[in-house]
């Protein structure tokens, strides 16, 4: 197999995106998730070269952004391309700690629950090294995303709160909590890469609604 692939059986289940957010075991299956990130995160590194640095995605993520952002909000593609670029400055300020196995896209989509409600990951396409607080935030702005029209907002931080608390109690707590400062920032790109996929979407499906989104 290729080196920086990740094989893994087929999961039966439903993605978290399918699960009644209502429902009594929802935090119970946040906490699960908590623990299945911070399993993937602890897991050592493969000594495999070609597995990709996401500090090193920089230029990949821009064109790929910007190229949406060019396509479907031109308007706004100089102001979403400066932002970007500003978060990762800032990100390369940050003091170099030892990166990990991060998924790099991890949100409820790709991560099934079981029937027996255990927790698997999928589609590790982006993964490589870099920091894990990139998954953390990335979960936490598409749960918001996710849940949005379902929960309250208190309900919703709760929730957030939960699943952070979890993964800060596995391990080094002090060590992740300093790595938290970087969270605003992987937040902030996570948080874009919505908007403008989204924005693209209602290009695709109604080019109308999109000349709308481009004159605001």
């Amino acid at each position: 197999p290729s080196p920086g692939l990740l094989f893994y059986e087929e999961l039966e289940g439903e993605t978290l995106r399918h699960i009644e957010s209502s429902s009594r075991v929802f935090p119970s299956l946040i906490k699960k998730i908590a623990l299945a990130l911070c399993s993937l995160h602890s897991l050592p590194l493969p000594q495999i070269p070609s597995l990709i640095s996401i500090y090193n995605r920089e230029t990949v993520f821009l064109k790929r952004l910007g190229f949406r952002a060019k396509e479907t909000i031109p308007s706004l593609h100089a102001f979403i391309v400066f932002t970007i670029q500003v978060i990762f400055r800032a990100q390369r300020n940050f003091a170099k700690r030892s990166p990990c196995i991060v998924h790099n896209d991890f949100q409820a989509s790709n991560i099934i629950i079981t029937p027996e409600k255990h927790i698997g990951i999928i589609d590790f396409s982006l993964s490589g090294k870099g920091s894990p607080v990139c998954d953390i935030a990335n979960f936490l702005v598409h749960l918001r995303v996710m849940l949005g029209r379902e929960l309250p907002q208190k309900r919703i931080g709760e929730l957030q709160e939960l699943f952070l608390k979890t993964y800060l109690a596995q391990g080094e707590e002090e060590e992740k909590r300093r790595g938290l400062e970087e969270l605003p920032f992987w937040q902030a790109r996570s948080a874009l890469d919505i908007i403008v996929i989204t924005a693209q979407m209602l290009h695709e499906t109604d080019p109308h609604r999109g000349r709308i989104i481009n004159n605001l």
